[in-house]
């Protein structure tokens, strides 16, 4: 849980917008505390308890695993040619909400080049 703490406030940290860079949470039945607690300073954070199609995808995404192939549908199939931006994960390693719980975490490249090159060594 730290771990993202961490990360995605070093994110915000180099994202023109900062604390109000939007960021999306997709884990099903709601069950995402305590990252309400952990990442309390962001401002722009849509909380979902499943894939949203109607809204574009955010520069950051964390999205319980049981998610993935509806988030893929949502960042590569939905948007029209030209529209798709390239999502890569944030952590080289398996990350968990909670035991059991894994967690995907992905950031839009052209935000992840934004990124000093340490940061791109975390895990």
């Amino acid at each position: 849980m730290f771990d993202i703490r961490d990360m995605v406030s070093r994110v915000c940290q180099h994202h023109p917008d900062g604390l109000e860079m939007h960021i999306e949470i997709i884990i099903p039945d709601y069950e995402y505390w305590p990252l309400p607690w952990y990442l309390r300073a962001n401002k722009n954070i849509a909380w979902w308890d499943h894939v949203d199609f109607e809204e574009p995808a955010a520069p950051l995404v964390i999205s319980a695993a049981s998610e993935e192939r509806e988030l893929i549908k949502k960042i590569y199939e939905l948007p029209p040619p030209g529209h798709r931006h390239l999502y890569i994960s944030l952590f080289s390693g398996y990350k968990e909400l909670r035991p059991g719980q894994e967690l995907r975490t992905y950031i839009r490249k052209d935000v992840w080049d934004l990124l000093p090159a340490e940061m791109k060594n975390f895990h």
